[in-house]
């Protein structure tokens, strides 16, 4: 009996202690700075770690050859959602050229949830550097809750859209959110750099479709 004590606590009871060890360490980890990650595609990422916090931001930093306008409809565009991966995007109201109300959907992998997004999206231009900044905040509570999917309630993630001349234009795209569920935050940690990688090493890509090269939304001044 004591034999089997001995491996039962081993098997079972020292994993589960080592797991709650190391969530405390992680929790009360982090410099609350940016530091470097590394750099995929011309894409450079950095991360941010609070201490007192699970989650880590990221930043990604790329930069593509194009005209304001198509940046600015490439995020704002519903149409867009079939790009960059999501699905089901509508505008649910649209409030002024600088404040709308937007939900999409996004796929996860089975056996994960699709989870539901739904978003109030802040631009504003610097009218001296032309440099166009977006905020976009979770808005959980806007609509009823659908069974379809988990809705992500914590969220701030911000675009950064600034010249550099001769049609170069920079793109700091900083994360924030918590994607909720059963999602372990470490997963969600440990694939944030490679969202990142992914989804600005593709957006010249996006920006030379025919829908975007020609666009003009009137409501930005382009350098």
């Amino acid at each position: 009996m004591n034999k089997f004590m001995k491996i039962f606590v081993i098997a079972h009871i020292v994993p589960i202690v080592i797991g709650v060890i190391a969530h405390f360490v992680w929790q009360s980890s982090g410099s609350g700075e940016w530091e470097y990650v590394g750099e995929q595609n011309g894409v450079k990422v950095y991360s941010l770690k609070e201490p007192g916090e699970i989650l880590t931001r990221f930043k990604g930093v790329t930069t593509v050859n194009t005209h304001m306008d198509a940046l600015v409809k490439l995020v704002r565009d519903p149409s867009s959602c079939d790009v960059v991966g999501c699905y089901d995007s509508q505008d649910l109201e649209v409030v002024d050229d600088s404040l709308l109300y937007t939900t999409f959907k996004y796929p996860l992998p089975e056996p994960m949830t699709h989870r539901e997004y739904i978003i109030k999206s802040t631009f504003a231009q610097d009218p001296k550097t032309k440099a166009v900044e977006i905020h976009i905040i979770g808005e959980p509570d806007r609509l009823p809750p659908n069974d379809c999917c988990v809705r992500v309630t914590d969220l701030h993630n911000v675009w950064k859209f600034t010249p550099k001349g001769n049609s170069k234009y920079e793109i700091e795209f900083l994360t924030d959110f918590d994607i909720g569920g059963s999602m372990p935050y470490f997963l969600q940690n440990m694939g944030g750099a490679d969202m990142l990688y992914e989804q600005l090493g593709y957006f010249q890509g996006y920006l030379d479709l025919e829908q975007y090269q020609n666009a003009e939304i009137g409501y930005v001044d382009d350098v």
